[in-house]
């Protein structure tokens, strides 16, 4: 009793005395967890205790009985992203989950079960599915082209495809519905509503289908359809906004309903002896004989904009909403809302990491360098959390527009910058708006053509926290905001005077990169002398062999390595300026294909592949970022591939690559088309020092089978892991700043329940820190 009490003792002495581990937001090493939107949910359905919001990227899920909000996406199960509709069969106990693409997956039993057939069928024109609807153990599928069913209980798709259109042509069905009473299905296209028997015929023959006519049913596409008390509502999609027109068919004759409601519809659904309509702002309730018995108009406070909303058993009304998620009302009065948390936005045009903060930008310019007027708005994930600023939680945006670059100040990384096209320089500290830089404040200038638009194209720091500006169209391109605040243009003379200009880039050189609208860089070379512009050099690269020898017809990308190699990703691939001192100096300089073996042939790194993002990990590793590729690891020389993630092997929202940026824990973060999702790598950037070394996990509990981090290490760290008795059990090396420990000894066996002391040591002993390990087995 008395060796119990004290190891406790001493386990408590060791736990409190450990280092504190600031990486409870964080993931193992080698996992994914995705950054995508959940503000807009386009479907709600209930089942099993749940209530599932849908949004048009992933989904997410209210648990009634532990009241948990829990997420739904590629990343844990999902086969695609791009949801357009979800339904729930009670009966079966399964979750119908369909996909812009046609793909679908089944949710049954706690198993994601796959069906691409309908993706991979060749199908021409719009393959999305629009509705899903149940008609016993099947579920009827509204598809861009006609009617797909699908047997939920057996996994199959049992019969043809329906094309309803006339001689069999495809048509898009927007809704399907079906009225029990006198067995005829229903379904909403672009070109009216059609019905058929739904006993007796062969309703994969589009002559057993007839188009509904009435003299006031108007001819026009019909969006929504529901059988509700052996009467058929339907919605007809207006011109325009609020144009829409709403017709019920009673004991076979069609008349207006809600005449004078003209509001856009966006679902028509009967839950519990009622039909729920969304409309614009509202959603009705009706009762049987088609009075209306509720009308939802605010959240108290707060406006509804519903795309979906559904009806329980208890009469609670469940509201998938354009901006606020999933909202529960409770006697039609009080609204409770849940949202996971993630950006408000799917679009990333750039990013930019600050220590373990990481901000996105939307983009707003178009290949033409044309401003394409996209809203201004940002959002940043600060300690775990995403916050997303625009015109409703910041009215400074509300005349801005979009917003291209970001940078984050090395030295105070709660001090964020945001260029504009054609608006400005915008500073935000803290989270809140500090300052806008324009002409009146600053060395930037406006255009010839134009004297109030600033086009900031791109923003970096350099190694003494000056903040280099690229002035799109402007005499001076190249603006700089020094860390003492002032500011200073330059002209670069004919190599780029009123030209446009994107990004910015600084070597470790101090030399700068600008990567303008056509084939060339032009780098600019102050001497370090800010103040002094005698010595100012600026050189144009281009494709021709001995003046830069660019790849490919388009530079996409470019990124500085940690031994000042620059890497320049092109829509050929990649090339590397190994002597980027040399541009001036009258060496030689060309930019180097690099060369490397596949299926035992040689070729160019990436040859095939438009590289439009490059970043550099702590082990001076390259993360390409491709158009159609999806992302390559490689070695620190570019000839060897360590990882290469697609959407097809991985869970990559797509293939195609916008940004990818690294924060301080070794998080990958990558944007794609389809949004943000990130990745933990095993490396990070190393330290100059060993004073704050971290252990995650810590304490190691013995449901934990992952990788042990020790980071904060310098580079080359020398790892040693003993027990508390002096043991060896484990010795490595670090990755960066960064060294893994599987949690096993030399034998392989997991080491016991105790204390384990990590001492750490640089290359040549100068620096050592010891630290703890807490293992609970």
């Amino acid at each position: 009793m008395r060796k119990s009490v004290f190891f406790l003792f001493f386990v408590f002495q060791a736990l409190v005395f450990l280092p504190f581990s600031g990486w409870s937001q964080e993931i193992g090493i080698g996992q994914w967890r995705d950054h995508l939107p959940y503000r807009k949910v386009i479907a709600v359905a209930e089942g099993d205790g749940r209530i599932y919001a849908a949004t048009p990227y992933s989904l997410f899920y209210y648990d009634i009985n532990d009241n948990s909000l829990n997420r739904l996406s590629k990343n844990n199960g999902l086969s695609d992203v791009g949801i357009s509709s979800i339904k729930y069969n009670d009966d079966l106990k399964a979750l119908v989950i369909a996909y812009t693409n046609a793909n679908i997956d089944l949710l049954k039993d706690g198993n994601i079960i796959n069906l691409s057939d309908i993706k991979r069928k060749p199908i021409l024109g719009n393959k999305t599915i629009n509705r899903i609807v149940f008609i016993g153990k099947r579920a009827y599928l509204a598809c861009g082209f006609g009617i797909v069913v699908l047997d939920i209980e057996k996994e199959e798709f049992p019969e043809p495809i329906y094309y309803i259109g006339s001689q069999g042509r495809a048509i898009n069905i927007n809704d399907i519905t079906y009225n029990p009473v006198d067995s005829l299905i229903y379904a909403a296209t672009d070109e009216g509503i059609f019905r058929a028997s739904f006993y007796g015929s062969n309703l994969a023959n589009f002559a057993e289908w007839t188009r509904e006519s009435s003299f006031v049913l108007p001819s026009a596409p019909y969006n929504h359809i529901a059988a509700f008390n052996n009467r058929i509502y339907t919605n007809k999609k207006g011109p325009a906004y609020s144009t829409d027109a709403m017709f019920v068919k009673i004991d076979g004759t069609w008349e207006p309903f809600q005449a004078n409601n003209t509001s856009n519809r966006s679902s028509l659904e009967v839950h519990y002896n009622r039909l729920l309509v969304c409309n614009n702002l509202a959603v009705e309730i009706f009762m049987p004989d088609g009075s209306l018995e509720h009308k939802l108009y605010t959240y108290n406070p707060g406006n509804i904009f519903p795309k979906d909303a559904i009806l329980d058993k208890n009469n609670n009304v469940w509201i998938g909403d354009e901006f606020e998620g999933l909202v529960k009302i409770s006697d039609f009065n009080s609204a409770e809302r849940f949202l996971p948390d993630g950006p408000d936005f799917p679009d990333v045009y750039s990013m930019a990491a600050g220590k373990s903060d990481v901000w996105i930008v939307p983009g707003g310019r178009n290949s033409a360098f044309a401003a394409i007027y996209r809203q201004a708005r940002f959002a940043g994930f600060v300690d775990g959390k995403w916050k997303t600023t625009d015109q409703k939680t910041d009215a400074f945006l509300s005349d801005m527009r979009d917003v291209l670059s970001v940078a984050v100040d090395p030295s105070n990384n709660k001090r964020v910058y945001f260029g504009t096209w054609g608006y400005g320089l915008m500073e935000y500290v803290n989270e809140e708006f500090s300052q806008l830089y324009t002409s009146e404040n600053s060395s930037l200038e406006g255009t010839a053509y134009e004297s109030t638009w600033y086009g900031i194209g791109g923003l970096a720091f350099d190694d003494q926290n000056n903040l280099w500006v690229t002035n799109s169209s402007a005499s001076s391109v190249l603006s700089v905001r020094k860390n003492s605040g002032d500011w200073k243009s330059f002209n670069l003379g004919s190599v780029a005077t009123g030209v446009d200009i994107g990004k910015v880039m600084v070597d470790k050189s101090g030399q700068k990169w600008l990567m303008p609208r056509d084939h060339a860089l032009i780098v600019f070379n102050d001497n370090n002398t800010l103040d002094d512009p005698t010595d100012d050099k600026a050189k144009r690269l281009t494709s021709v062999a001995g003046n830069g020898s660019l790849p490919g017809s388009f530079i996409l990308s470019m990124a500085v390595d940690r031994e000042g190699l620059v890497w320049v990703g092109s829509n050929e691939g990649v090339a590397v300026f190994y002597s980027p001192a040399n541009i001036f100096s009258g060496q030689n300089f060309d930019a180097q294909r690099i060369l490397i073996e596949q299926d035992g042939y040689g070729q160019y790194l990436l040859e095939a592949e438009a590289v439009t993002a490059i970043a550099v990990d702590g082990s001076n590793r390259k993360w390409f970022g491709t158009d159609r590729a999806g992302v390559f690891l490689m070695s620190a020389d570019g000839t060897k591939e360590i990882l290469h993630f697609t959407e097809e092997n991985s869970p990559l929202l797509s293939n195609s690559i916008t940004d990818i940026t690294i924060n301080e824990s070794g998080e990958v973060f990558i944007g794609t088309s389809q949004g943000v999702i990130s990745y933990r790598s095993e490396s990070v950037t190393p330290t100059q020092d060993l004073k704050e070394v971290v252990v995650f996990p810590n304490p190691v509990r013995e449901s934990y089978e992952g990788a042990i981090a020790i980071r904060g290490l310098v580079e080359n760290s020398s790892v040693k892991i003993t027990d508390i008795s002096g043991n060896l059990v484990y010795t490595t090396l670090s990755e960066g700043g960064q060294a893994l420990w599987n949690g096993r000894n030399f034998n392989g066996d997991r080491v016991q329940t105790g204390v384990y002391l990590v001492y750490v040591t640089n290359s040549d002993g100068s620096k050592t820190t010891v630290t703890k390990i807490m293992f609970v087995n």
